[in-house]
């Protein structure tokens, strides 16, 4: 990750959603919202992810290479995780797409699909929500990264990491981004991920989001996702 062009991961997404047709949601205990609404960015080391026991985000395969290697009598998988995993921290975001992700109820507001908002409650965890405009948050990711050039981001590409083909062909074309890959298991969290490179003394930090950024708060103990609809202002 030490060359430029692997921080320029503009919204990477292979279902090549459109600028502007996009949210961003960003789940928050209480406690941290006033940071976030600032612009503070908590984040962990990708280690406690790897440790945490939690069916939804907690994942002991993050940053590994796993592979499979089969023959007519033998089956062996061999897992080996990413060198620096305790200098990366990282935040995760969810990015909701108007076309994929919402019903359009008339010319002005999108209601969150059903599905969608089943997916997203088994990881708010009676989070309060924080919503931002998608196109303020990219051009704010680049300004963040241009004053810290070890700070970078892309959506997860997910995919069924032990298929041999995958194995072979995926794998060895994104060796360098194995942060920004994750099992199909986790598509439903439609995560875009920040990540910056830091010590591996510092379980977490904050990191500051430069420029402007348009967001509103929503609060854990009233929001309900099977009924949450938004303005189409909100995508522009």
């Amino acid at each position: 990750m030490c060359k430029d062009e692997s921080y320029a991961n503009l919204f990477k997404n292979p279902e090549k959603l459109e600028m502007g047709n996009q949210l961003v949601m960003k789940f928050v205990l209480p406690e941290y919202v006033q940071d976030v609404l600032n612009g503070n960015v908590y984040m962990k080391q990708l280690k406690f992810f790897k440790e945490l026991e939690d069916g939804q985000r907690g994942d002991e395969n993050e940053g590994t290479w796993r592979q499979k290697f089969v023959n007519e009598d033998t089956e062996i998988t061999s897992k080996i995780s990413y060198k620096f995993i305790n200098n990366i921290q990282i935040a995760s975001f969810t990015l909701l797409d108007k076309n994929r992700d919402f019903n359009k109820l008339d010319d002005n507001w999108y209601k969150l699909k059903l599905d969608v908002a089943n997916d997203l409650e088994k990881i708010r965890g009676g989070r309060d929500a924080v919503i931002l405009n998608a196109m303020d948050f990219n051009q704010s990711l680049y300004q963040t990264h241009q004053k810290s050039p070890d700070f970078t981001w892309s959506m997860i590409e997910y995919t069924d990491c032990m298929q041999e083909d995958v194995n072979n062909d995926f794998r060895m074309k994104h060796i360098e981004s194995l942060i920004f890959i994750k099992d199909n298991f986790f598509a439903s969290q439609r995560e875009l991920r920040l990540v910056k490179i830091g010590p591996d003394t510092e379980d977490s930090i904050m990191v500051k989001l430069m420029g402007q950024l348009r967001m509103r708060r929503f609060k854990g103990s009233t929001l309900n996702l099977k009924k949450f609809k938004v303005h189409n202002r909100i995508f522009m």
